[in-house]
């Protein structure tokens, strides 16, 4: 299987799309073969992403789609061996493909509203996906030890290491080994980088400063509030009068 769409498998292996902000947005899965050796990680996938990999064929879309994508795979990974150039008559751009690469994003979902990745939403879709994609590197992992993983940028190299890391100081290297060559994290940190994050700790950042929908809420809310308040004037004044008991008691 060339082109695993990995969509629906990351849906049943820890994507938390029923609170995510882009629920509901066309996906976008991953390209190359499923048991690639080199694994490249983007942040968002593109619109390009989202309508190319359609307009192909696909079920759902494929990263790396955009002229500027198509132009770093002629440069990168085809020097390197890591992708094949196939002149196609008729043609005037030859079609690169995948070899013991894959590409995939940390969010399924392009963001219209934000195509740089930058915004609040966008940053919590990252969080909705990230198990998901922890799932698929244990897998990984899991059938191959020699893998490498590259992340492109600063937002999917903190997802990875689970902290806030700027790419800057870790442009160019990876994650991992290379022909049994440990140049990466050793297996402590293999652990700790691939462990879920707690789906309450990205329940409490998704969700906080949001309030339910229903038009009933308003109401509800409301009426929550007297009751609260009633209650803390309640154990105020029951705490006046223990005050008052004790202080008598202690005349006496």
């Amino acid at each position: 299987m060339n082109h695993p769409d990995l969509v629906d498998w990351r849906l049943r292996h820890g994507s938390m799309c029923d609170v995510c902000p882009l629920k509901g947005q066309r996906k976008v899965g991953a390209d190359g073969p499923v048991l690639a050796q080199h694994i490249v990680i983007l942040d968002m996938p593109s619109s390009d992403d989202e309508e190319l990999g359609v307009a192909a064929g696909f079920k759902y879309g494929r990263p790396a789609r955009s002229p500027s994508a198509y132009y770093w795979k002629l440069e990168n990974l085809v020097p390197a061996g890591l992708a094949t150039v196939t002149n196609v008559p008729g043609r005037n751009w030859p079609t690169v493909a995948l070899k013991d690469t894959q590409i995939l994003n940390v969010t399924m979902c392009h963001n219209p509203r934000d195509p740089r990745g930058k915004k609040p939403e966008s940053a919590k879709a990252r969080r909705c996906c990230a198990n998901s994609l922890r799932a698929w590197l244990r897998r990984a992992r899991g059938v191959n030890t020699d893998i490498s993983i590259h992340p492109c940028g600063g937002p999917v190299l903190s997802t990875l290491v689970q902290s806030k890391m700027a790419i800057d100081s870790y442009r160019g290297r990876f994650m991992g080994n290379v022909h049994g060559v440990t140049l990466g994290p050793t297996e402590l940190e293999w652990d700790r980088y691939l462990a879920d994050e707690p789906e309450n700790d990205i329940l409490k950042m998704v969700l906080r400063g949001q309030k339910p929908t229903e038009v009933w809420w308003p109401q509800f809310e409301k009426t929550l509030k007297k009751i609260l308040t009633w209650q803390r004037a309640g154990m105020r004044k029951a705490a006046r009068l223990a005050a008052k008991e004790r202080e008598k008691d202690g005349n006496n």
